[in-house]
């Protein structure tokens, strides 16, 4: 079979392979084709679109450089150009993210550890959400607090609660007089001077230091240090 031949058939099986999404076998033949005809501007094409969905931007954006310099007016190649280029920015954007938030994650560590607490996986998150522990700027740990009231299977969520705050003047606050009596508590028997306020320690298994960090920089689990019950005397 003749070069020319060789070509036209692996060029056939390539269209068909894009279109079927046999991204792998598409590029192989492609790259097979390139190696007959390095000016294969439709090969080159080819190759950077299943380099593409691959997401091989490096070896993409070699094919679509290198079909522009054979066919410097190409549009075709010039738009898969302007989207390698788009996505490679987007992944650059995405690792500086990712890592500042390892970062991040590695001071909070630090912040917890040297505070001597100990933590366990995440509680009630369907109340919650997935809020998480924050170090600021100043070293200053803020915390996700779940208040729950078990007597009428009710709760309140403190989303920032910062370490160096006493619970007494969050409780001041929400049963202040100027502060109206929760809809569930008809009788008022959830005052200021009522309410007492509990706390269990030691109800989970304490996670090593060396795995909180993954867990900080997860998008579905964050940490809890404790929950808060509340009832009335």
């Amino acid at each position: 079979m003749s070069a020319y031949l060789k070509i036209l058939l692996l060029n056939s099986r390539v269209h068909v392979n894009l279109l079927l999404g046999n991204y792998r076998r598409a590029l192989t033949d492609a790259e097979d084709s390139i190696k007959l005809c390095s000016t294969n501007v439709k090969a080159l094409y080819r190759a950077a679109k299943a380099s593409f969905a691959l997401n091989l931007l490096p070896e993409s954006t070699m094919h679509c450089q290198n079909g522009i310099k054979h066919d410097p007016s190409n549009e075709e190649l010039k738009k898969l150009l302007r989207q390698i280029e788009s996505k490679k920015m987007e992944h650059e954007q995405r690792e500086a993210q990712v890592s500042k938030a390892i970062s991040e994650a590695k001071d909070l560590v630090s912040a917890i550890k040297s505070r001597g607490l100990k933590i366990g996986k995440a509680m009630y998150q369907e109340l919650t959400g997935l809020r998480k522990p924050v170090l600021d700027k100043n070293n200053i740990l803020h915390w996700p607090v779940l208040l729950l009231y078990a007597e009428v299977m009710s709760s309140d969520f403190i989303e920032d609660f910062c370490e160096t705050e006493m619970l007494s003047a969050h409780l001041d606050m929400m049963f202040s007089e100027s502060c109206p009596p929760f809809s569930w508590d008809q009788e008022q028997n959830y005052t200021r001077e009522a309410v007492e306020l509990y706390y269990e320690e030691n109800e989970q298994v304490h996670l090593y230091f060396g795995l909180l960090a993954s867990y900080l920089t997860s998008e579905s689990n964050w940490l809890s240090l404790r929950s808060l019950t509340i009832s009335s005397t």
